[in-house]
């Protein structure tokens, strides 16, 4: 008895941002999804961590420009010209807490992309010879939408064709 499985599916996926690129999709195993799902784990830790960081970041500015508004009263400048150069408007110590808010954020936000990566790199047969597709994909931080409906698409790829596992007589 022998199977007719193939490691992976010629599959076109839309770029988010225009165009579509085929790739080579792994085809659907207990271990690829396995994989799949251990990464996922450790992606929505990862997300819940970077939303927590990034809205005490947030917390931290708007507690900063409150802070100035009182002090200045009506000679306030907007919200959006406070962050521009925060340094003018904050003392060093509150300007290096809300820096170090910021690297804490970035970390969680970096982690969400290097897990995004890796996810990539375990569904796409022969990833090295694809990985720059990433690249193509509209982002901006911290907005990883893009990226997350590209990666759905490519993981929903992997599904088998009916039929294809079936052995051969």
């Amino acid at each position: 008895m022998s199977y007719n499985v193939s490691p992976y599916n010629e599959t076109s996926v839309v770029l988010p941002g225009g165009g579509e690129i085929t790739l080579p999709i792994h085809v659907s195993t207990i271990g690829l999804h396995e994989r799949l799902s251990k990464i996922q784990d450790k992606l929505e830790l990862a997300i819940e961590q970077h939303t927590t960081a990034f809205n005490e970041t947030n917390h931290v500015i708007s507690e900063l420009y409150e802070s100035y508004k009182l002090l200045v009263l009506e000679d306030a400048v907007s919200f959006v010209d406070f962050c521009k150069d925060l340094t003018q408007y904050v003392s060093e110590k509150d300007c290096t807490l809300f820096v170090k808010k910021q690297k804490e954020a970035r970390k969680f936000g970096d982690k969400i992309l290097t897990l995004l990566r890796e996810k990539f790199q375990v569904t796409v047969f022969e990833s090295e010879k694809y990985i720059e597709v990433l690249n193509r994909i509209p982002f901006f931080y911290p907005d990883f939408s893009n990226i997350f409906k590209f990666l759905n698409e490519v993981e929903l790829a992997t599904k088998r064709n009916p039929g294809e596992s079936s052995a051969k007589k």
